[in-house]
């Protein structure tokens, strides 16, 4: 197997590519898990703010994408990588699609409607995407080693 000492040019590119894409893709879930922790413990509740990953969208995309470059050009986890990668994009768009409708994410209106329910669980989706994309990029890089 190859080690990054030994690897060619091309194979350590695609593996920095991967690790900046794994540190990408853990910012905004490491905040998420911060801001919870500390919201769970001041206010003795559960609370956590499922929009962070794809408010910081800027950050999680461009890491899925790499991960998903390394994967197919190093050839590991590539099908994987790209469904992931399809989901999030398609769990963000349509969130941004839910949200525009009337009475989607509305304060004159209970939080119970089906449209508020859809987007969190649409959300939920991206979260848990991006969470397995990032463990997917941290097996990668142990099968090649």
């Amino acid at each position: 197997m190859k080690t990054f000492l030994n690897a060619s040019k091309k194979d350590l590119f695609y593996s920095i590519l991967r690790l900046a894409g794994i540190v990408l893709s853990a910012i905004p879930l490491l905040l998420l898990f911060v801001t919870s922790l500390i919201g769970n413990i001041i206010s003795g509740q559960l609370l956590t703010d499922v929009l962070l990953p794809a408010e910081l969208f800027f950050l999680t995309f461009p890491g899925m994408i790499f991960i998903t470059i390394a994967a197919i050009k190093q050839h590991v986890h590539r099908k994987l990588s790209v469904v992931l990668l399809s989901v999030a994009i398609i769990t963000f768009a349509l969130c941004q699609v839910l949200t525009l409708l009337p009475g989607a994410v509305s304060s004159l209106q209970a939080a119970e409607n089906f449209l508020f329910s859809s987007t969190i669980i649409l959300l939920l989706i991206f979260d848990l995407t991006d969470l397995t994309m990032f463990v997917v990029g941290l097996f990668s890089i142990r099968k090649l080693r």
